[in-house]
């Protein structure tokens, strides 16, 4: 069947989407993520029937184009990946200065950023690409993650968290170089 693009499947993550497809034979597939200027090829190896293709990295206020090819088997379609704006009390991140060449590759994590207004509900956390540009966010501080060995890093959510519940996700696992994907490990 052709393919179909969810953004926020799951709820907490605004700026991210999943192009889901289905094909005769098992096959490649590749995004291919546009916006203006920006453009972003995500290659997935794994020849399958089932395709449930992460869209990462996605910036606010946005409109992208993401064109769908399988490999082999040529174009399989075009949808449109469409982000809200940050919320209104998300914190002004101003970025100074911004060397990518002199910069370690990925993702910036910054963790527990307090509410513009004061707000006392959870604070934000956010992830950056290397211009300071959110990719990713959250309502809930990361204090709790830890690297691993490979420069990803993984949290634990308490059982009794119900969102985390809801997805059967004991740990998640966020790769920080690009694309970011993050994988959720079922309690045992």
């Amino acid at each position: 069947s052709g393919p179909t693009l969810t953004m926020d499947p799951n709820a907490k993550t605004p700026l991210a989407g999943v192009v889901e497809l289905e094909t005769d034979v098992p096959v490649q597939t590749q995004l291919t993520i546009t916006f203006g200027g920006d453009v972003r090829t995500v290659f997935f190896p794994n020849p399958t029937t089932q395709h449930y293709l992460p869209v990462l990295g996605l910036k606010p206020d946005r409109t992208y184009t993401v064109d769908i090819d399988l490999i082999p088997g040529g174009h399989a379609g075009t949808v449109f990946a469409t982000t809200d704006p940050l919320p209104t009390d998300f914190p002004t991140l101003n970025t100074v200065v911004s060397d990518p060449p002199n910069m370690e590759p990925g993702y910036t994590l910054i963790d527990c950023m307090r509410r513009n207004n004061g707000d006392p509900r959870p604070n934000y956390t956010a992830i950056v690409d290397s211009a300071g540009d959110v990719v990713w966010y959250g309502t809930f501080c990361f204090s709790a993650a830890r690297q691993l060995p490979s420069g990803n890093y993984v949290r634990s959510w308490p059982p009794s968290v119900p969102s985390t519940r809801s997805l059967s996700c004991g740990t998640t696992e966020i790769h920080s170089t690009p694309p970011a994907t993050m994988r959720c490990h079922a309690w045992p």
